[in-house]
């Protein structure tokens, strides 16, 4: 099921419950539903550390010049999302599926942030745990790569 009709077959009887992802997690009392689990207050309490919620990655035979590159424009983007651009928002009320501007900056404070920007030790270490406790669960094989190849 797409993500942005689960709350909809919650409401409507048609699942019994679902997976709530993205902006959606700001409207659950907009379908009369309700939060069983917060997965990311869940991950929180339980490691200490903030929930990775994705990733960039480049291949590291690209190169150093590359992997600088496409930092660079990533900075730059990430700039321009927590500037309050008209553009930004424009564009995130165009692929929204939450069409409240409060939905929308909350949506976009959530991931527009300074992990986003710099992920630090604590962000590296959160990534870390992450990846240790898939490969403990058997969900990913073990790498000797180091986590970050710093551009």
């Amino acid at each position: 099921m797409v993500f942005s009709n689960v709350m909809s077959a919650v409401r409507d009887g048609e699942a019994d419950f679902g997976l709530v992802i993205h902006e959606g997690r700001f409207t659950l009392d907009a379908y009369g539903l309700q939060s069983a689990l917060d997965l990311g207050q869940w991950w929180e309490e339980k490691t200490g550390f903030p929930i990775p919620l994705g990733g960039i990655a480049i291949r590291r035979n690209l190169g150093s010049g590359a992997a600088k590159q496409v930092d660079q424009r990533i900075q730059e983007s990430l700039l321009l999302a927590g500037s309050g651009s008209s553009m930004v928002n424009d564009y995130v009320k165009a692929h929204a599926q939450e069409m409240a501007p409060t939905v929308i900056q909350q949506h976009i404070d959530l991931y527009v942030n300074r992990f986003s920007r710099e992920l630090g030790d604590e962000g590296e270490e959160a990534v870390r745990v992450l990846l240790q406790r898939a490969e403990s669960a058997g969900l990913l094989t073990p790498c000797d790569s180091p986590l970050l190849a710093s551009p």
